[in-house]
């Protein structure tokens, strides 16, 4: 799927600033060049607002970091689109799987995931650029969290077995999918997680607050990246 009119992720990747997930309580964990293109896989295919999806597997990862070595391990876990358990050959989909001869393991939904997960960032900002802008400015402190609190989502179907099951568990924001505040994070404040940058930028629930001029550059690096000049 290449494609000349993009510069290649691994040429422009070393350029992106990554930030660090902040949380309180917590060291800091640093996003990786990993991290981003599978929080851009999941991102892209999870379907509604992105940013509520980045921001909502982040808090949900601050929560469990002593079971995953990085975030993009926690994103392939929690995200059903890249989740290798329910690839063809995962546990659920493989001959004698729990959802074997389903429709969550047909072969139009195989297909999607084997897709969704072998995408690389390049293939995934032509197929949907503005979510792989967002992933790239919440990777770098640039996206503000529109979703504080929230801590796992689902679609409407699955969400609402959830909340039966669940009754602490509130919804933060029905938008594509259901966002919802599970227990544990009742007692957070709205800023309990952040993403910082090197520079000094700091993006909260509250709005992003922007470091040096550094980042003015880098968001005519993005544009210039994402939206390719036709012919070029």
């Amino acid at each position: 799927m290449s494609d000349s009119r993009y510069i290649p992720f691994e040429a422009y990747a070393p350029k992106i600033p990554l930030g660090k997930i902040i949380v309180k309580g917590q060291a800091p964990y640093q996003l990786t060049q990993h991290d981003v293109i599978w929080l851009a896989r999941s991102a892209v295919f999870e379907g509604g607002d992105p940013r509520d999806v980045v921001w909502t597997e982040a808090q949900r990862f601050v929560g469990m970091r002593q079971n995953y070595a990085t975030f993009a391990a926690f994103i392939q876990a929690f995200s059903q689109p890249v989740n290798p358990d329910w690839r063809r050959d995962g546990y659920f989909c493989r001959p004698g799987g729990a959802y074997y001869g389903k429709k969550e393991c047909s072969e139009a939904a195989l297909a999607k995931r084997d897709v969704a997960a072998s995408m690389t960032l390049t293939d995934l900002a032509k197929k949907d650029p503005e979510a792989v802008d967002i992933v790239l400015k919440f990777a770098a402190a640039g996206v503000r969290n529109p979703v504080p609190r929230s801590t796992n989502f689902a679609d409407e179907t699955v969400s609402a077995h959830f909340l039966a099951k669940n009754p602490a568990a509130k919804v933060v924001k029905r938008a594509g999918n259901v966002y919802i505040m599970e227990p544990h994070a009742a007692g957070w404040d709205r800023n309990h997680v952040v993403v910082s940058r090197f520079d000094g930028a700091l993006a909260t629930a509250d709005g992003v607050v922007n470091g040096n001029r550094f980042s003015q550059g880098l968001a005519v690096a993005w544009n210039s990246w994402l939206h390719p000049v036709r012919g070029a």
